[in-house]
């Protein structure tokens, strides 16, 4: 299947869904356009990271407005940082040290 191909079927479901709008118009037609270009010159890697980036406003469009994330989604947003992960742990006390003055030494 082309890119081409794929980008069609998937801006099909979308529509089928109710998901696009006409104000996503702009954004059908740029992934169309870099699909059929990724697939005349599927050397270019310009095109491709300008491609990629395209599928991605793509597939936010298709998220818009559901309010759950299945847990594949949970992990993958983990692994990008935009989840904090942390230590379980509890974090050591700091053990003061005294400032200036006596330190209870002999005086000389």
């Amino acid at each position: 299947m082309l890119n081409r191909e794929a980008v069609d079927l998937t801006i099909k479901n979308l529509e089928d869904d109710g998901k696009l709008l006409p104000e996503h118009a702009a954004v059908v037609t740029m992934v169309q356009g870099l699909a059929s270009s990724v697939d005349e010159e599927p050397q270019n890697a310009s095109l491709w990271r300008e491609f990629r980036a395209a599928l991605e406003t793509l597939r936010r469009i298709g998220l818009e407005g559901q309010d759950d994330q299945d847990e594949i989604s949970l992990i993958i947003a983990a692994l990008r940082g935009s989840t904090a992960i942390r230590n379980g742990e509890e974090p050591k006390p700091v053990k003061s040290r005294p400032r200036g003055g006596k330190t209870g030494g002999a005086a000389g």
